[in-house]
């Protein structure tokens, strides 16, 4: 059996058929997760150990069953759980904590959402119909319709916010570029990251209507109204024109081919000929990482039509809209900046 399925637990010559009943069961241990997010006890948890009867009384919950999914967390290296049942958060653990310097919380409780798990569950129709699980809105994706799906992915993006603008910012430069339209970026997290490490910058975000409010709502307390200004509109429409720099951060995988070429050639109508595109996206590769393999997974099952691609197949997208590749740069955590211009 190929080594990625064993835990590094598993002492060696343990028969293939015990490997794979393990790696079968080991779906208890994110649901456990899940479990324990949606109680709050790594909020409980984020000034210190506590006892598994206190945990319990603070948040309502049964103490025995409390204690029964700590012990599968604490199989999976995530809590500790030491002698009078005290609790206590590891290394890894602490990413999920409120106080983690790198904040996962939010995107651990969208991933492990029915958002995210239901689709998946229905794999066997994707794979049977090679299209998304769930119905999709002609614009929204799965989650487009339902504002209790939108704000859990809002939340996610605001923890991945934290983390895509510093390594991004660190192998581009941004700063060259006085004014950079962000093309569906959500509530603003990526380019208010941008603003702040480029003060003399300003920006524009393009973004559905009901979008659009909650981004203007976000950007507020930031400081950022006199340097970002919130658009409304629709990216297969029209986007706005006199930028520098326009940027489409993780947008065009979760779109069919059609639909990718679509968006690339409303950015092409609009760019000057000194202005670039810029495509922040995961590649397919030839030795394929946990990571990619996830992502691509939860696209065929959650978007419409999109999927990780090649920087081949990017290459092909660009040129049907009449955009050229310049290069690609390499950046922290797994993401390709493709730099694009007019042919």
């Amino acid at each position: 059996m190929d080594e990625a399925l064993r835990d590094v637990r598993i002492p060696p010559g343990v028969p293939d058929h015990l490997v794979m009943i393990r790696f079968i069961g080991s779906l208890v241990f994110p649901l456990a997760l899940r479990s324990a997010l949606e109680a709050g006890v790594f909020r409980a948890l984020a000034d210190g150990p506590s006892s598994v009867g206190a945990i319990a009384k603070g948040l309502a919950l049964d103490e025995a069953a409390l204690g029964r999914v700590l012990r599968a967390l604490a199989v999976a290296g995530i809590v500790t759980v030491e002698e009078g049942d005290v609790v206590g958060l590891t290394p890894l653990g602490m990413t999920l904590s409120p106080h983690a310097q790198v904040p996962l919380a939010a995107v651990a409780s969208y991933l492990l959402s029915d958002v995210t798990l239901k689709p998946l569950m229905e794999l066997a129709t994707s794979l049977r119909g090679g299209s998304a699980s769930q119905p999709n809105g002609a614009t929204g994706g799965w989650y487009g319709g339902d504002l209790k799906r939108s704000q859990a992915m809002d939340h996610a993006m605001g923890d991945y916010g934290v983390l895509s603008p510093v390594a991004v910012a660190e192998a581009y430069p941004f700063g060259n570029f006085p004014c950079i339209v962000d093309i569906g970026g959500g509530l603003g997290h990526f380019l208010a990251g941008l603003l702040k490490a480029f003060p003399a910058i300003r920006g524009v975000l393009l973004e559905l209507p009901q979008t659009a409010g909650r981004a203007r709502e976000h950007l507020k307390p930031m400081g950022l109204a006199e340097r970002c200004r919130v658009v409304e509109g629709d990216m297969f429409e029209k986007i706005p024109s006199g930028g520098n720099l326009y940027v489409l951060s993780k947008v065009l995988n979760n779109w069919d081919d059609h639909r990718a070429v679509m968006v690339l050639r409303q950015v092409a109508a609009v760019m000057q000929p000194d202005a670039r595109l810029l495509l922040v996206e995961m590649l397919k590769s030839n030795t394929p990482s946990y990571e990619e393999v996830v992502r691509d997974l939860v696209l065929l099952t959650s978007s419409n039509g999109g999927r990780v691609r090649t920087a081949g197949q990017f290459e092909a997208l660009l040129n049907s809209a009449g955009l050229t590749l310049n290069r690609i740069v390499e950046a922290r955590g797994g993401y390709s900046l493709l730099e694009c211009c007019k042919a």
